[in-house]
């Protein structure tokens, strides 16, 4: 029984300090989509999407609107629809094309658990865009080859449209802690961390780390034959939105890993699928421009504590666009 005691209470006093540290250091700290994965305590500073400095939420407009009812997407001359990177209010897109450049826009809000390119797929066949109207249908990079092979052109049935009702981290001490342990051993993790030879984030001790969704790494796993059913997929969906009369463009928005990729320090994986996508003024791919900053040394063009581009990589989305789509429409929004 002495024996057992012992062991109890030996146990004991190395649990409750973890717990603690835990639970006082590590928790308040936690912040960014990547943090709530990982538990990495980057810091509240970095709670907020709005790293860059770009907007200013007391005095600024969302100039974006959010369509929650099929029936309103014909209301906006240019139509966003996509996953998390068309869906993040301020520090979005389609919110500094209205701001920055002008247009009006409307953004059919999806979540990344939806399939945009389905439902922009379905909208199209059920009639619910105009002839006349632009439509930017945007993915993530390591999605795009997914989404894309997987259409049904001959759906008109697409999900619910409805507001995304962001979650909540449910604190539970005792399994966060077991979680935290778990995860700081590097088992199952589902983010990977790299090394950068310099210096790409602001944050005062992780300025060289980049830390990236596992998921990511996917194109690891996908075939020749898939990439080859998706550009032939995404061949056919312009067609249709031509013969529709829509003008469609096909936003492929980078990968964090991808766009760091040249600045990562030793061996890592080379991520080629982008190599396959044909040059067409309507497909645009993002990844050589988020490159180009920060080859130019701007910091922070994703978040060093999330998978999203910061306000700068968003507004530096916008500003592509922009350029390629030329004048806005009589009715677009003025600033």
């Amino acid at each position: 029984m002495r024996r057992f005691a012992i062991k109890f209470y030996a146990i004991v006093a190395i649990i409750l300090p973890v717990i603690a540290y835990y639970n006082w250091k590590v928790a308040p700290n936690v912040s960014g989509d990547l943090g709530l994965l990982n538990l990495v305590p980057y810091g509240q500073e970095y709670a907020s999407l709005n790293v860059g400095g770009m907007v200013h939420p007391e005095t600024d407009s969302l100039c974006v609107t959010q369509i929650h009812d099929a029936a309103d997407i014909r209301k906006y001359p240019v139509v966003t629809i996509g996953d998390s990177f068309s869906n993040q209010g301020f520090v979005s897109f389609p919110h500094f094309l209205g701001r920055d450049h002008g247009f009006k826009v409307g953004n059919v809000e999806r979540s990344m658990f939806y399939q945009p390119v389905q439902d922009y797929l379905s909208l199209l066949n059920a009639g619910a865009f105009v002839p006349g109207q632009t439509a930017i249908v945007e993915i993530v990079e390591h999605y795009y080859v997914w989404r894309l092979a997987w259409l049904d052109f001959d759906s008109t049935e697409y999900s619910e449209l409805g507001p995304i009702v962001p979650g909540k981290w449910q604190k539970d001490v005792l399994s966060e802690t077991a979680r935290w342990v778990r995860l700081s051993i590097g088992y199952n993790n589902p983010v990977r961390r790299f090394k950068l030879d310099k210096d790409c984030f602001s944050h005062p001790t992780r300025a060289r780390e980049l830390y990236v969704y596992r998921e990511e790494m996917s194109f690891l796993e996908i075939s020749d034959e898939l990439v080859i059913q998706a550009l032939d997929n995404l061949a056919r969906l312009q067609a249709l939105s031509r013969e529709k009369g829509v003008d469609m463009y096909f936003l492929i928005c980078s990968d964090k890993y991808d766009a760091y990729e040249p600045w990562i320090a030793g061996k890592h994986p080379d991520n080629q699928i982008l190599r396959r996508v044909p040059e067409d003024d309507h497909i645009i791919v993002m990844t050589p421009y988020m490159r180009e900053l920060i080859a130019d040394g701007v910091k922070d063009v994703y978040m060093v504590n999330d998978g999203h581009a910061s306000t700068i990589g968003a507004a530096r989305c916008a500003q592509v666009l922009a350029e390629t789509l030329g004048t806005p429409d009589s009715q677009a929004l003025t600033n």
